[in-house]
C-alpha cells in the first residue's frame, strides 16, 4: 500500500495508513529507547548527528511519541485495549500437576505490573 507503514510490536505486524510521517529514524531512534537506551544514545544510534541528538533530544522525543502513537491508534492499539490486556496480566494464573490445579502466577504478575509502571513513568 503505497504511503503506508509497517508496524511491528512483538509478533504483531500490521499495516497501517498513518496520518504522520513517521521516518525510518524515528522509528530507529523509538526502538532503541525501548531497548532502553538514554535519549542521546538512542538519538545517535538512529543515525541522528551528536550535535543534533544532544541539542534537540527532547524535540526528536516528543516528535516521535506523537507518531508512534498515531500509528498504534491506527493499528487498532487503543488505551482501552491495552488498559484490558494489562489487567488480565495481573490475573495471570498457571497450572500445576497431573490434576492441573490452577495458582496464581505471581511471575507474570510481577512482569506486568513492572511493565505498568514503566509506561506510566513510575519506575525508570
Amino acid at each position: 500500500m503505497p504511503g503506508s507503514a509497517t508496524l511491528e510490536i512483538g509478533n504483531l505486524s500490521t499495516e497501517v495508513q498513518p496520518r504522520l510521517q513517521v521516518t525510518l529514524r524515528q522509528r530507529k531512534y523509538f526502538a532503541n529507547r525501548f531497548r532502553g537506551m538514554n535519549q542521546y544514545k538512542a538519538a545517535r544510534s538512529a543515525g541522528y548527528s551528536e550535535t543534533y541528538a544532544r541539542d534537540h533530544a527532547n524535540k526528536i522525543e516528543m516528535s516521535v511519541r506523537v507518531g508512534m502513537a498515531e500509528l498504534l491508534e491506527r493499528a487498532g492499539i487503543t488505551d482501552k485495549l491495552l488498559a484490558e490486556n494489562l489487567i488480565k496480566g495481573f490475573e495471570a494464573t498457571g497450572h500445576c500437576g497431573k490434576d492441573l490445579v490452577e495458582y496464581p502466577d505471581w511471575g507474570t504478575r510481577h512482569k506486568f505490573l513492572v511493565l505498568v509502571l514503566k509506561l506510566t513513568g513510575r519506575l525508570v
